[in-house]
Protein backbone atom coordinates (compact mmCIF):
# COMPACT_ATOMS: atom_id res chain seq x y z
CA UNK A 1 0.00 0.00 0.00
CA UNK A 2 1.16 3.40 -1.06
CA UNK A 3 1.43 5.48 2.00
CA UNK A 4 -0.04 8.23 0.32
CA UNK A 5 -2.62 6.64 -1.62
CA UNK A 6 -6.16 6.01 0.09
CA UNK A 7 -7.18 2.63 0.78
CA UNK A 8 -10.20 0.81 -0.99
CA UNK A 9 -12.61 1.91 0.89
CA UNK A 10 -15.20 -0.63 0.18
CA UNK A 11 -12.64 -2.65 2.55
CA UNK A 12 -12.34 -0.67 5.41
CA UNK A 13 -15.16 -1.49 7.78
CA UNK A 14 -13.89 0.62 11.15
CA UNK A 15 -14.12 4.35 11.55
CA UNK A 16 -11.20 6.60 10.81
CA UNK A 17 -11.28 9.40 12.81
CA UNK A 18 -7.96 11.83 12.63
CA UNK A 19 -5.49 10.45 15.12
CA UNK A 20 -5.08 14.58 16.03
CA UNK A 21 -8.78 15.91 16.41
CA UNK A 22 -10.96 12.84 15.76
CA UNK A 23 -12.51 14.36 12.41
CA UNK A 24 -13.79 11.13 10.58
CA UNK A 25 -11.40 10.85 7.33
CA UNK A 26 -13.34 7.85 5.73
CA UNK A 27 -13.61 8.82 1.94
CA UNK A 28 -11.14 11.10 1.57
CA UNK A 29 -8.64 11.36 -1.09
CA UNK A 30 -5.70 13.63 0.58
CA UNK A 31 -3.27 12.48 3.71
CA UNK A 32 -4.19 15.52 5.34
CA UNK A 33 -6.79 16.49 7.84
CA UNK A 34 -9.35 19.11 7.03
CA UNK A 35 -9.76 20.56 10.36
CA UNK A 36 -6.23 20.32 12.32
CA UNK A 37 -4.18 20.58 9.05
CA UNK A 38 -2.12 17.05 10.50
CA UNK A 39 -0.70 15.16 7.65
CA UNK A 40 -0.07 11.36 7.71
CA UNK A 41 0.19 8.47 6.33
CA UNK A 42 -2.69 6.48 4.94
CA UNK A 43 -0.95 3.35 5.62
CA UNK A 44 -0.15 4.08 8.77
CA UNK A 45 -3.86 5.61 9.57
CA UNK A 46 -5.63 2.43 8.00
CA UNK A 47 -3.14 -0.63 8.07
CA UNK A 48 -5.35 -3.06 6.35
CA UNK A 49 -2.48 -5.32 4.97
CA UNK A 50 -0.95 -5.17 8.39
CA UNK A 51 -3.83 -6.34 10.81
CA UNK A 52 -4.31 -9.82 12.33
CA UNK A 53 -5.79 -11.71 14.22
CA UNK A 54 -5.13 -11.60 18.05
CA UNK A 55 -5.66 -15.34 19.09
CA UNK A 56 -3.47 -17.25 15.71
CA UNK A 57 -1.93 -14.17 13.54
CA UNK A 58 -3.95 -14.60 10.46
CA UNK A 59 -4.10 -11.77 8.15
CA UNK A 60 -7.59 -10.16 8.27
CA UNK A 61 -7.32 -8.18 4.79
CA UNK A 62 -9.86 -8.78 2.74
CA UNK A 63 -12.58 -9.95 5.02
CA UNK A 64 -15.77 -8.86 5.02
CA UNK A 65 -17.14 -10.46 8.48
CA UNK A 66 -15.64 -10.74 12.20
CA UNK A 67 -14.58 -13.88 12.43
CA UNK A 68 -11.50 -14.97 11.97
CA UNK A 69 -11.45 -17.96 9.15
CA UNK A 70 -8.02 -19.47 10.45
CA UNK A 71 -9.15 -20.31 13.95
CA UNK A 72 -13.07 -18.85 14.41
CA UNK A 73 -12.26 -16.24 17.57
CA UNK A 74 -14.82 -13.01 16.81
CA UNK A 75 -12.83 -10.05 16.75
CA UNK A 76 -13.28 -6.16 16.22
CA UNK A 77 -12.23 -3.82 13.69
CA UNK A 78 -11.08 -1.33 16.44
CA UNK A 79 -9.18 -3.80 18.42
CA UNK A 80 -7.35 -5.02 15.86
CA UNK A 81 -6.09 -1.38 14.23
CA UNK A 82 -5.64 -0.81 18.31
CA UNK A 83 -3.44 -4.23 18.48
CA UNK A 84 -1.71 -3.63 15.54
CA UNK A 85 -0.25 -0.16 16.71
CA UNK A 86 0.44 -0.84 20.03
CA UNK A 87 2.87 -3.64 19.02
CA UNK A 88 4.53 -1.19 17.15
CA UNK A 89 6.72 -0.32 20.25
CA UNK A 90 5.58 -2.27 23.54
CA UNK A 91 5.59 0.12 26.21
CA UNK A 92 4.37 0.08 29.60
CA UNK A 93 0.93 1.86 28.85
CA UNK A 94 -0.01 -1.00 26.85
CA UNK A 95 2.16 -3.78 28.75
CA UNK A 96 1.34 -3.17 32.25
CA UNK A 97 -1.01 -6.24 32.88
CA UNK A 98 1.24 -8.84 31.98
CA UNK A 99 4.78 -7.55 31.73
CA UNK A 100 5.05 -4.49 34.20
CA UNK A 101 8.87 -4.28 35.00
CA UNK A 102 9.77 -5.47 31.63
CA UNK A 103 7.94 -2.88 29.76
CA UNK A 104 8.50 -0.36 32.83
CA UNK A 105 12.36 -0.56 32.25
CA UNK A 106 11.53 -0.45 27.88
CA UNK A 107 9.42 2.60 28.62
CA UNK A 108 12.79 4.05 30.62
CA UNK A 109 15.11 3.05 28.19
CA UNK A 110 12.92 4.70 25.39
CA UNK A 111 12.94 7.80 27.56
CA UNK A 112 16.54 7.91 27.19
CA UNK A 113 16.38 7.98 23.05
CA UNK A 114 13.42 10.88 22.25
CA UNK A 115 14.42 11.11 19.10
CA UNK A 116 13.35 7.49 18.57
CA UNK A 117 10.60 7.26 20.81
CA UNK A 118 8.56 9.84 19.49
CA UNK A 119 9.46 8.77 15.79
CA UNK A 120 8.20 5.26 16.95
CA UNK A 121 4.96 6.64 18.60
CA UNK A 122 2.18 6.73 16.39
CA UNK A 123 -0.22 9.53 17.27
CA UNK A 124 -2.74 7.00 15.77
CA UNK A 125 -2.48 4.89 18.78
CA UNK A 126 -5.06 6.35 20.98
CA UNK A 127 -3.15 6.56 24.76
CA UNK A 128 -4.50 4.81 27.91
CA UNK A 129 -5.06 8.36 30.60
CA UNK A 130 -4.92 5.68 33.56
CA UNK A 131 -1.63 4.08 33.06
CA UNK A 132 0.45 6.63 31.68
CA UNK A 133 -0.55 8.25 35.01
CA UNK A 134 0.65 5.01 36.52
CA UNK A 135 3.76 5.30 35.03
CA UNK A 136 4.41 8.82 36.39
CA UNK A 137 3.37 7.38 40.13
CA UNK A 138 5.92 4.48 39.54
CA UNK A 139 8.70 6.17 37.73
CA UNK A 140 8.47 8.76 40.65
CA UNK A 141 8.25 6.09 43.52
CA UNK A 142 11.28 4.68 41.77
CA UNK A 143 13.28 7.48 41.85
CA UNK A 144 12.76 8.31 45.46
CA UNK A 145 13.70 4.88 46.46
CA UNK A 146 16.98 5.33 44.23
CA UNK A 147 17.47 8.56 46.19
CA UNK A 148 16.81 6.85 49.74
CA UNK A 149 19.55 4.16 48.90
CA UNK A 150 22.05 6.36 47.63
CA UNK A 151 21.70 8.47 50.35
CA UNK A 152 22.30 5.87 52.81
CA UNK A 153 24.87 4.69 51.12
CA UNK A 154 26.52 7.60 51.03
CA UNK A 155 26.76 7.95 54.54
CA UNK A 156 28.03 4.49 54.89
CA UNK A 157 30.56 5.25 52.91
CA UNK A 158 31.39 8.30 54.47
CA UNK A 159 31.66 6.79 58.10
CA UNK A 160 33.39 3.39 56.95
CA UNK A 161 36.08 5.36 54.36
CA UNK A 162 36.17 9.01 55.52
CA UNK A 163 36.21 8.86 58.70
CA UNK A 164 38.37 5.77 59.75
CA UNK A 165 40.74 7.93 57.67
CA UNK A 166 40.72 10.87 60.06
CA UNK A 167 39.55 9.06 63.56
CA UNK A 168 40.96 5.67 63.28
CA UNK A 169 39.83 2.67 65.46
CA UNK A 170 36.81 3.01 64.73
CA UNK A 171 34.97 -0.28 64.26
CA UNK A 172 33.01 -1.24 60.63
CA UNK A 173 29.43 -1.86 62.73
CA UNK A 174 29.48 1.35 64.60
CA UNK A 175 30.46 3.06 61.68
CA UNK A 176 27.40 1.97 59.66
CA UNK A 177 25.26 2.90 62.70
CA UNK A 178 26.39 5.75 62.56
CA UNK A 179 26.33 6.52 59.04
CA UNK A 180 22.59 5.05 58.98
CA UNK A 181 21.66 7.55 62.07
CA UNK A 182 23.82 10.58 59.47
CA UNK A 183 21.42 9.58 56.81
CA UNK A 184 17.89 9.90 58.97
CA UNK A 185 19.18 13.00 60.16
CA UNK A 186 19.77 14.53 56.91
CA UNK A 187 16.12 13.21 55.99
CA UNK A 188 14.56 17.05 55.76
CA UNK A 189 17.65 17.94 53.58
CA UNK A 190 17.45 16.12 50.56
CA UNK A 191 13.98 14.85 50.71
CA UNK A 192 13.18 18.68 50.10
CA UNK A 193 15.59 18.48 47.15
CA UNK A 194 13.53 15.57 46.17
CA UNK A 195 10.38 17.31 46.72
CA UNK A 196 11.59 20.50 44.16
CA UNK A 197 12.23 17.88 41.71
CA UNK A 198 8.88 16.36 41.96
CA UNK A 199 6.94 19.61 42.17
CA UNK A 200 8.96 21.09 38.92
CA UNK A 201 7.67 17.36 36.86
CA UNK A 202 4.02 17.70 38.37
CA UNK A 203 4.18 21.99 37.16
CA UNK A 204 5.50 20.78 33.49
CA UNK A 205 2.43 19.05 32.82
CA UNK A 206 0.23 22.23 34.29
CA UNK A 207 2.26 24.45 32.06
CA UNK A 208 1.90 22.43 29.15
CA UNK A 209 -2.23 22.47 29.56
CA UNK A 210 -1.86 26.58 29.49
CA UNK A 211 -1.27 27.04 25.79
CA UNK A 212 -4.65 26.66 24.78
CA UNK A 213 -3.85 28.81 21.60
CA UNK A 214 -1.92 25.88 20.33
CA UNK A 215 -4.03 23.53 21.50
CA UNK A 216 -7.22 25.14 19.70
CA UNK A 217 -5.11 25.35 16.62
CA UNK A 218 -4.18 22.03 16.44
CA UNK A 219 -6.85 20.49 17.76
CA UNK A 220 -4.33 18.63 20.04
CA UNK A 221 -6.19 16.50 22.89
CA UNK A 222 -5.36 16.22 26.59
CA UNK A 223 -4.44 12.54 26.51
CA UNK A 224 -2.00 13.12 24.11
CA UNK A 225 -0.34 16.06 26.32
CA UNK A 226 -0.06 13.87 28.77
CA UNK A 227 1.91 10.55 27.18
CA UNK A 228 4.58 13.20 26.19
CA UNK A 229 4.68 14.50 29.69
CA UNK A 230 4.55 11.02 31.15
CA UNK A 231 7.72 9.28 29.07
CA UNK A 232 9.43 13.12 29.62
CA UNK A 233 9.22 14.34 32.86
CA UNK A 234 8.75 11.51 35.22
CA UNK A 235 11.27 8.94 33.61
CA UNK A 236 14.00 11.52 33.87
CA UNK A 237 13.49 11.84 37.70
CA UNK A 238 14.83 8.37 37.57
CA UNK A 239 18.06 10.24 35.69
CA UNK A 240 18.10 13.06 38.17
CA UNK A 241 18.12 10.43 41.30
CA UNK A 242 21.07 8.97 39.65
CA UNK A 243 23.10 12.07 38.88
CA UNK A 244 22.19 13.62 42.33
CA UNK A 245 23.33 10.61 44.31
CA UNK A 246 26.53 9.95 42.30
CA UNK A 247 27.58 13.88 43.64
CA UNK A 248 26.60 12.58 47.46
CA UNK A 249 28.67 9.71 46.93
CA UNK A 250 31.58 11.81 46.25
CA UNK A 251 31.18 14.85 48.12
CA UNK A 252 31.12 13.85 52.00
CA UNK A 253 33.83 11.04 51.77
CA UNK A 254 36.51 13.99 49.55
CA UNK A 255 35.89 16.25 51.72
CA UNK A 256 36.78 14.99 55.04
CA UNK A 257 39.50 12.96 53.67
CA UNK A 258 41.60 15.83 52.16
CA UNK A 259 39.93 18.18 54.67
CA UNK A 260 39.41 21.19 52.26
CA UNK A 261 36.68 23.61 53.92
CA UNK A 262 36.55 25.32 50.24
CA UNK A 263 36.01 21.75 48.69
CA UNK A 264 32.52 21.85 50.14
CA UNK A 265 31.43 25.35 48.96
CA UNK A 266 32.36 23.82 45.63
CA UNK A 267 30.61 20.62 46.52
CA UNK A 268 27.08 22.96 47.18
CA UNK A 269 27.83 24.35 43.92
CA UNK A 270 27.89 20.67 42.30
CA UNK A 271 24.91 19.65 43.35
CA UNK A 272 23.09 21.76 40.74
CA UNK A 273 24.80 20.16 38.24
CA UNK A 274 21.31 17.67 38.18
CA UNK A 275 19.02 19.72 38.26
CA UNK A 276 20.58 21.97 35.46
CA UNK A 277 20.94 18.13 33.36
CA UNK A 278 17.88 17.45 33.90
CA UNK A 279 15.94 20.93 32.45
CA UNK A 280 18.16 20.65 29.52
CA UNK A 281 17.27 16.65 29.03
CA UNK A 282 13.70 17.63 29.47
CA UNK A 283 13.27 20.46 27.30
CA UNK A 284 14.92 18.89 24.32
CA UNK A 285 13.02 15.31 24.97
CA UNK A 286 9.72 17.40 25.02
CA UNK A 287 10.64 19.68 22.11
CA UNK A 288 11.34 16.32 19.87
CA UNK A 289 7.58 14.78 21.08
CA UNK A 290 5.69 18.41 19.97
CA UNK A 291 7.97 18.10 16.98
CA UNK A 292 7.75 13.94 15.74
CA UNK A 293 4.61 12.98 17.94
CA UNK A 294 2.14 15.98 17.98
CA UNK A 295 3.86 17.73 14.85
CA UNK A 296 3.15 20.85 16.03
CA UNK A 297 5.26 24.03 14.52
CA UNK A 298 7.70 25.81 17.29
CA UNK A 299 8.30 22.85 19.31
CA UNK A 300 11.32 24.22 21.03
CA UNK A 301 9.44 27.20 21.73
CA UNK A 302 6.62 25.45 23.20
CA UNK A 303 9.27 23.29 25.71
CA UNK A 304 11.72 26.67 26.63
CA UNK A 305 8.06 28.46 27.43
CA UNK A 306 6.64 25.29 29.59
CA UNK A 307 9.97 24.84 31.45
CA UNK A 308 10.16 28.52 32.20
CA UNK A 309 6.20 28.56 33.55
CA UNK A 310 7.52 25.45 35.38
CA UNK A 311 10.14 26.52 37.05
CA UNK A 312 8.85 29.90 38.07
CA UNK A 313 5.33 28.17 39.17
CA UNK A 314 7.97 25.88 41.03
CA UNK A 315 9.86 28.68 42.90
CA UNK A 316 6.32 30.06 43.72
CA UNK A 317 4.94 26.95 45.18
CA UNK A 318 8.34 26.57 47.49
CA UNK A 319 8.35 29.75 48.24
CA UNK A 320 4.32 29.18 50.05
CA UNK A 321 5.55 26.39 51.27
CA UNK A 322 8.67 27.79 53.68
CA UNK A 323 7.17 30.72 54.72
Amino acid sequence: MNPSSPPDWSLVHFDVPCARCGRDLRGRTEPTCPDCKLEFDWSDAVPLERMTCGQCGYQLFGLSNTICPECGTPFTWENALAAYHRGKTNLFEHHWRRRPVRSFVRSFRYALRPARLWREVSLHDQPPVGPLIALAVIATATAMGISIAVHVLSMVILYNVAVPYAFPGQSWAVNTVWGAVRAAAGYPYWMREFATAVTWVVCILASLMLFRQSMRRYRVRNDHIIRAWAYVAPLQLIVFACLWGAMGLAAGPAAIIFNIEIMMDTFNWLFVTPFIVQIVLVTRSMALAYRHYLRMDHAWAVAISAQIIALLATLIVLANITL
